[in-house]
């Protein structure tokens, strides 16, 4: 999917997102011409830190649980830019439709 859309993913995102899954951090930005998906760090500056465990965050990349009802549910802990956080399962959602998961 980011790949393929990549380009027009970023330009309505236009922001960067730091996902804390268990030890493990990633990083996708989504700002300019070629969006990434690298491992990261916790200095790089980006607009949306979220920290969730390592199950929790496979059933909501499944679509078996809503990001925003983890969030309500203390399951995804979000720190930073509110509104780029809302845009995540809109993400999520291309995601899924282009991997079938």
């Amino acid at each position: 999917a980011l790949k393929d859309d990549g380009a027009g993913l970023a330009k309505k995102i236009n922001g960067s997102y730091r996902f804390i899954v268990d030890d493990g951090i990633w990083v996708l930005d989504l700002k300019g011409a070629t969006p990434s998906l690298r491992e990261g760090d916790k200095e790089t500056t980006v607009d949306v830190t979220l920290r969730v465990s390592d199950a929790d965050f496979v059933q909501i990349v499944t679509g078996k649980l809503n990001s925003q009802q983890a969030f309500m549910k203390g399951k995804l802990k979000i720190k930073g830019n509110m509104g780029m956080a809302m845009k995540l399962e809109s993400i999520l959602k291309l995601a899924r439709n282009k991997a079938k998961l």
